[in-house]
């Protein structure tokens, strides 16, 4: 949809999100202290938390240049993301209807809960987003969670436009 394809968009501003080749390092648990977590907004990238300001996207990616990646939003309330399995069987099913690589397993919970930790968003309602981009790599994907506050939508209607043919 248009109101979700903004949210993708946005990773685009320059103090937001960015995405470059080479920011895939081990998995690591980042523990700052406290001044420093509010001072700075986390996202997650292929397995590192990094500073949402951070570029990490190729101009050459797939995902920029055909706009090859897709998203899932959820709801986290009171440290508990709603609908989880759900969210995540949709995003597989989407993935394997466009020809992206598997999903890997990986406990997106608690990556979606460290996030939710890392950005003090324990105690709102908040929002995360996993989005799945093509990339030029051994594994084909580039995978990142984002989370912020949630806000519930002033305006009740969306518009959705599809196109039936599947692109050869």
């Amino acid at each position: 949809t248009l109101y979700k394809g903004k949210s993708f968009l946005d990773l685009l501003k320059p103090d937001a999100l960015k995405i470059l080749p080479g920011s895939e390092s081990q998995s690591r648990r980042v523990t700052l202290a406290s001044d420093e977590v509010i001072a700075k907004k986390w996202a997650w990238c292929n397995g590192s938390f990094i500073e949402e300001s951070r570029p990490i996207f190729s101009l050459r990616s797939p995902a920029i240049l055909f706009g090859e990646s897709l998203f899932e939003t959820l709801k986290i309330k009171q440290g508990t993301v709603i609908d989880l399995s759900e969210h995540l069987e949709r995003l597989n099913s989407s993935m394997k209807s466009l020809g992206f690589p598997a999903l890997p397993y990986l406990d997106w919970q608690a990556v979606i809960l460290q996030l939710v930790e890392l950005n003090q968003l324990r105690d709102v309602t908040a929002k995360a987003r996993i989005f799945v981009c093509k990339e030029l790599s051994s594994t084909g994907l580039k995978l990142i969670v984002s989370a912020t506050h949630f806000v519930e939508s002033l305006d009740p209607t969306y518009r959705l436009v599809t196109f039936p043919y599947q692109q050869l």
